[in-house]
């Protein structure tokens, strides 16, 4: 019996439907997590009236690469990783330095590389 893919265009196999499903819900719950999270410290920035409240402003200003660039560079490598799993429809391995990386170090590997690759670059613009 020949097996076929889902109506996503998604190879057949049982990684297929279960990786989908769980990337899918991760991706999810870290958006919500992320909105809540900006939420509420916009809520903080802006409702706290007095000066001793307005920590989160003061790091922000004092350390804004660590606080705003690098979250943001960490989200640009993961969906960097994610498109490239969903355009090439394969497992993302990684071959080089002499090392081999398969199954879930390959996109381990990506992003580690993707996010550094990006701070590099963030630190010579800087």
């Amino acid at each position: 019996m020949v097996q076929e893919g889902d109506d996503h265009g998604d190879p057949p196999g049982p990684e297929s439907s279960l990786s989908r499903r769980a990337r899918n819900a991760f991706v999810i719950i870290s958006l919500a997590w992320g909105c809540y999270f900006l939420g509420y410290l916009v809520y903080l920035s802006f409702t706290v009236s007095s000066e001793r409240g307005r920590w989160l402003l003061t790091i922000i200003q004092t350390h804004y690469a660590a606080t705003i660039i690098a979250p943001m560079l960490a989200i640009t490598a993961f969906c960097i990783v994610a498109l490239l799993q969903i355009v090439a429809r394969e497992p993302v391995e990684f071959e080089g330095f002499g090392l081999k990386f398969k199954g879930a170090a390959g996109p381990v590997f990506l992003w580690m590389f993707c996010f550094m690759a990006l701070v590099a670059a963030v630190k010579v613009l800087w």
